[in-house]
């Protein structure tokens, strides 16, 4: 699954998925999260599938060049990462539509950090339970996915906040 061995494979899987535009249906966005510099993280719907999408809209003229980098390089780290079933889906941008912001799209699954779902289950997990044992699992396999099927470093560390329970998998 190494990145040099799937390139084609990687752009086919990329565009079926690309996200050219967006609409709110006819309501205002719901904003998930908004910066005081002007970064904003809200839910819109394809325009072509009807399917929600996580939006983050980047003003056109924003100041922190160091930010930027780190979500550029996220959201193509992310788009590498395209075929593993760990990790949120990158769906293309528009730089286009909006006068005043740049339109990052990625997968939206309503996720639980793992630490609130351990601290809300009725019973200790121990190593010897076949929960704990399926999700190290899936831990393992995320990692391997990210050593082997990205070019790009980390910048944040890998605490168990940053790792989500969604109904299907971890991400």
């Amino acid at each position: 699954m190494l990145i040099r061995e799937n390139k084609g494979q990687i752009e086919r899987e990329f565009f079926n998925q690309r996200v050219k535009d967006i609409h709110y249906r006819n309501q205002k966005p719901r904003v998930l999260k908004k910066n005081k510099d002007g970064l904003e993280v809200s839910l819109g719907y394809d325009v072509k599938t009807d399917n929600p999408v996580v939006v983050l809209q980047i003003p056109k003229v924003y100041h922190n060049p160091e930010k930027i980098e780190v979500i550029l390089n996220t959201f193509a780290a992310r788009k590498e990462l395209v075929l593993s079933p760990f990790f949120l889906n990158y769906f293309g941008y528009n730089t286009k539509n909006h006068p005043f912001s740049n339109l990052f799209f990625s997968e939206y699954i309503p996720l639980r950090p793992l630490p609130v779902v351990l601290a809300s289950a009725k019973y200790r997990l121990t190593y010897d339970t076949r929960l704990f044992i399926f999700w190290a699992k899936q831990i393992l396999q995320a990692f391997r996915d990210l050593l082997f099927c990205t070019r790009y470093a980390f910048k944040v560390p890998i605490l168990l906040k940053h790792i989500h329970l969604s109904e299907s998998n971890t991400r």
